[in-house]
């Protein structure tokens, strides 16, 4: 059976462009990816520009930020092949595209600027650095001294900028966790408060599936202020009241 959207709703922690969501169909593909198990393969099939890449970014976005937050001491290693070059580097390129100007959102070593590395055969391999892919020759430079010294006063600078405060090297890793954290607990919060107002539509005889956004906070702020005129009525009633309520 396929998952419920809301059910996966707090799993689906990365997206690829916080201006635009991904659409229904994206999010379900996502959602069924998340439920399955080890060895198992999903098949997403779709014409050209239906948004199968925004899917595949989003799946690898969750797949990192999830580490993070179970403390994964290592990262997630994530191999795309394809039957022609193309495929491939759309993921890339569209990871390129991604704004990245604030917070948690910002490229924080700044010369980094897709998320995976590219392994073209050896007579594309000048083509697909001067596109900026990040082939084996980004990497032996990124290892080399003078770059380990520049990445590490951008991240520190990052690190001031986004904290509000200088710290070091080794705390980064545990603050970024924290504050990772903190927005995932926004999501399973907003979870648990749409399945209370799902709950109460049941028992009233009605369902939520098909109301907007807005018209679902309007009516959970309708429930809200109910139960809290209901409270600040009981509370002004005598003791002899209550008991017999």
């Amino acid at each position: 059976p396929l998952p419920k959207l809301r059910a996966s709703f707090s799993k689906r922690v990365g997206y690829p462009n916080r201006e635009h969501s991904l659409a229904d169909n994206q999010r379900l593909a996502a959602a069924c990816l998340l439920e399955t198990g080890e060895g198992e393969v999903l098949a997403v099939n779709g014409p050209p520009g239906t948004g199968k890449t925004a899917v595949l970014l989003s799946l690898i976005a969750t797949e990192y930020i999830q580490a993070v937050l179970r403390g994964d001491a290592t990262p997630p290693v994530i191999f795309a092949a394809s039957t022609n070059n193309q495929a491939v580097t759309n993921i890339l390129d569209d990871f390129a595209k991604i704004p990245a100007d604030e917070g948690l959102f910002k490229r924080w070593i700044p010369w980094v600027k897709s998320f995976g590395s590219y392994y073209p055969s050896a007579y594309k391999r000048s083509e697909a650095e001067s596109a900026g892919r990040h082939t084996d020759l980004f990497f032996e430079e990124a290892r080399s001294a003078s770059h380990r010294t520049i990445a590490l006063e951008e991240y520190s600078k990052s690190c001031l900028d986004f904290f509000g405060e200088p710290i070091s090297l080794e705390q980064a890793p545990g603050r970024i966790k924290s504050a990772l954290q903190q927005e995932h607990g926004k999501l399973v919060q907003f979870e648990k408060k749409f399945a209370e107002l799902e709950a109460i539509s049941v028992k009233l005889g009605g369902a939520v599936d098909g109301l907007s956004q807005e018209a679902v906070k309007t009516a959970y702020a309708d429930i809200a202020t109910c139960i809290r005129l209901w409270k600040e009525a009981y509370e002004k009633r005598s003791f002899s009241e209550k008991w017999l309520a």
